[in-house]
């Protein structure tokens, strides 16, 4: 529940749920549930006997609200807002709350597609998207070729900015669709049992970032390689840093992000 978060593409953490459930094959060695159920156990609001189950925080809720700087807020990092144990009423709690906190940016990522675009569609309606939650960034993960179908839900979710975290990368995910996406992350996986990234799933990803011409058309965002590459070149593809954020600025005063990218060193991502 970070006021300042060690991931690059984001500024803050807000968990008002914590706590998930595997699906999918990405979720084999989550990074969450390794931090619930060590550092945090018993800690922070999680419990002590199931400190990953969905538990809800509700002095954590207005969090948004209190921060007055605007930032970049990456919702439910502990969690899926759309696990299946969430009910409705608790995730129209947090669309209230980034509603009224329109001066930040949250980004929402799921891997519980449909259910968001459900929901989205239902609850909060294609013209409440457009103009009371332009500011809220929704996106899916896919970690592989089986889970390309995610994309397509996220097409249909009427969110301003749409986003995909190929990460971890496992697999391919050859010929993916990036029609509508206005925003790529690309990870390797990190940890003990961590699966290694293949250089060639990159490439291919970065590619559909392009047109013809090798213009960048989609923002692409490397975050890192994983475990399997030298600290010093693990944020680096390419033999560069790729730090790309969508175009999209609801605050005027907020003209940069700056996110640390390396021990000690600061980078200023500037909006394309």
């Amino acid at each position: 529940m970070a006021n300042k978060s060690l991931i690059d593409w984001t500024d803050s953490t807000w968990n008002y749920i914590t706590g998930c459930n595997k699906i999918s094959e990405g979720c084999a060695n989550c990074y969450a549930e390794r931090v619930a159920t060590t550092r945090l156990r018993g800690r922070c609001g999680y419990p002590e006997d199931n400190p990953f189950k969905v538990t809800l925080h509700p002095d954590k809720l207005e969090q948004p609200l209190n921060w007055k700087r605007p930032r970049m807020i990456f919702v439910c990092s502990m969690s899926d807002l759309f696990n299946e144990n969430v009910p409705d009423e608790e995730i129209s709690k947090v669309f209230e709350i980034m509603r009224r906190a329109d001066h930040h940016i949250f980004q929402v990522l799921t891997k519980r597609a449909e259910r968001m675009q459900q929901f989205i569609s239902n609850v909060i309606t294609k013209e409440k998207m457009l103009s009371q939650f332009n500011h809220v960034w929704c996106g899916v993960s896919i970690e592989n070729n089986k889970h390309k179908y995610r994309a397509d839900f996220l097409r249909i979710t009427h969110a301003v900015i749409k986003f995909i975290s190929f990460e971890p990368l496992i697999g391919p995910v050859n010929e993916v669709d990036l029609s509508g996406i206005n925003w790529v992350i690309v990870g390797g996986e990190t940890g003990g049992n961590a699966r290694q990234m293949q250089e060639h799933w990159v490439d291919d990803v970065f590619g559909r970032c392009h047109d013809y011409e090798g213009n960048l058309k989609v923002p692409f965002f490397f975050k890192q390689w994983g475990v399997h590459k030298p600290r010093n070149y693990n944020k680096l593809y390419r033999g560069e840093y790729h730090q790309h954020l969508p175009a999209f600025e609801p605050n005027p005063e907020r003209e940069t992000i700056t996110k640390a990218v390396d021990e000690g060193c600061a980078k200023t991502l500037q909006m394309l």
